[in-house]
């Protein structure tokens, strides 16, 4: 449920192995709940919400102010960026839904002459437009040169794209006859229209109309992009999931190393052993890892609280807490999996503690644990893995954004309490971004014993690749 992770802290004993598994950041906007949450007004969207964010197809729009500096313990304050929101029921704009199509379908090659006279070199749109002209997806005789970016996007226009998208892409044509009360056959873009209902990528309302001047919101325009992701090939080889897989868990595991075995007790202040080692991370696992798992992430506010006896008589503190994630994603403070009306979650924390997580680094910050003595110490353990030990078990794919399930063999050592060498099973959420495939989400471990996967709460991705 993420963009990449959340690292949902969950401590998975696999064949003697204590490891934390990562999970999928598909929270990774502030309003998150509006399509999670089972009376969200966006739930029907769910499962292409869930993953359109996990994958960086659609994202939060920028926070302001667009960092803030928060406390960990262990390890001093580190500057975060914020949490944007997703606003699935605004509209969206021709140049928004340009860079939203461009950037799922991995394009990184622009047309060479600029068709439209309103698009200029210097816009943030200029490139994503671009791209999608030079791959014949965008109709430049439908704009007879003048594209409007920033006006709204119609149904009838998401239509002709996404049929031009599947063409582009050699995609058989399935056209069907269209019998829409206000669509008219005689319409020049009525045969990109059929092929897209027939591709199931649009379909017509109850009443029988199709509403082609229509705008479309958020939500909806991420539903109709995801259905022609599940048409399209991908070129995701097992050398190259492993390859990125690999070097991205590395960059992982070296930033977890960081401060182990030498722990200390950080500065109210900025830590530069910290601040260094993330710097160095960014360097090294940008090439593996999506742009979000490149830094830590937090919302705008965190919730100041006391410690306080709760109803079972245990003392219980939420300070460092994060609001939207207390209320609706840890919704108690038990380690395991919460069900509600079939949506699937993971829940964490314990009587003390930051426990709230958005991203890879974020988590790998707030990982701490009780050491066998009792001591509490930051982060958890050191993982340690060995390279040469990945073995994929299964890819699937949809376009751009692939599934990926593997085995290797690392351990986790804590101080004083050194671990194990043995086989962890995980499934790791893969896309191509700027023209590179990079690891964008972690799901739960598997257990071959029980031969069940210990976190099963993002089967949406599974189910749909």
């Amino acid at each position: 449920m993420k963009k990449f992770l959340s690292f949902v802290l969950v401590l998975a004993l696999v064949l003697g192995v204590s490891v934390p598994s990562f999970a999928a950041d598909f929270y990774a906007v502030q309003d998150f709940y509006k399509y999670t949450e089972p009376d969200g007004p966006f739930y029907w969207a769910m499962p292409d919400l869930e993953l359109a964010v996990a994958a960086e197809i659609i994202r939060g729009y920028p926070a302001d102010p667009p960092t803030a500096e928060r406390y960990y313990g262990g390890f001093g304050t580190v500057t975060c960026r914020v949490i944007g929101t997703l606003k699935p029921e605004n509209t969206l704009t021709r140049a928004e839904f340009a860079a939203m199509l461009a950037r799922a379908l991995g394009l990184d090659l622009t047309a060479p002459q600029n068709p439209f006279k309103d698009v200029k070199s210097d816009d943030w749109y200029y490139e994503p437009i671009m791209q999608l002209v030079n791959k014949n997806i965008i109709p430049l005789d439908y704009y007879n040169g003048t594209f409007n970016p920033n006006g709204n996007i119609t149904r009838k226009e998401i239509a002709i794209w996404l049929s031009n998208a599947a063409v582009s892409y050699q995609i058989p044509l399935a056209n069907v006859p269209l019998n829409f009360k206000d669509y008219s056959k005689n319409d020049p873009y009525s045969a990109a229209i059929s092929n897209a209902v027939g591709l199931k990528i649009l379909r017509g309302y109850d009443d029988g109309t199709f509403r082609p001047n229509a705008y479309a919101n958020r939500a909806e325009a991420v539903v109709m992009l995801m259905r022609l992701m599940r048409l399209l090939p991908s070129d995701l080889t097992e050398q190259e999931a492993v390859n990125v897989i690999s070097h991205a868990e590395q960059a992982f595991a070296k930033l977890s190393q960081a401060w182990i075995p030498d722990y200390v007790d950080s500065p109210l202040g900025h830590n530069s052993v910290v601040d260094n080692a993330i710097k160095e991370y960014q360097q090294e696992a940008k090439d593996y890892v999506t742009e979000y798992n490149l830094y830590p992430w937090t919302e705008p506010m965190v919730i100041k609280d006391t410690p306080h006896k709760g109803a079972d008589g245990l003392w219980y503190n939420k300070n460092g807490f994060l609001p939207n994630m207390d209320k609706y994603f840890y919704k108690g403070t038990k380690m395991g999996v919460w069900d509600t009306d079939g949506h699937k979650g993971p829940t964490i924390g314990g009587a003390f503690g930051n426990r709230n997580e958005y991203g890879v680094v974020d988590s790998i910050l707030l990982r701490g644990g009780n050491l066998s003595d009792g001591t509490y110490v930051y982060p958890l353990g050191a993982i340690w893995i060995k390279p040469d030990s990945y073995k994929v078990i299964k890819i699937s794919t949809m376009g751009n954004i692939a599934s990926v399930y593997y085995s290797v063999t690392q351990k986790t050592d804590r101080p004083n309490d050194p671990g194990t060498w043995g086989t962890v099973y995980a499934h790791a959420l893969l896309v191509k971004q700027d023209g590179k495939w990079k690891l964008a989400a972690y799901d739960g471990v598997y257990n071959p014993v029980t031969q069940k996967w210990d976190l099963e709460w993002i089967d949406t991705i599974r189910d749909r690749l």
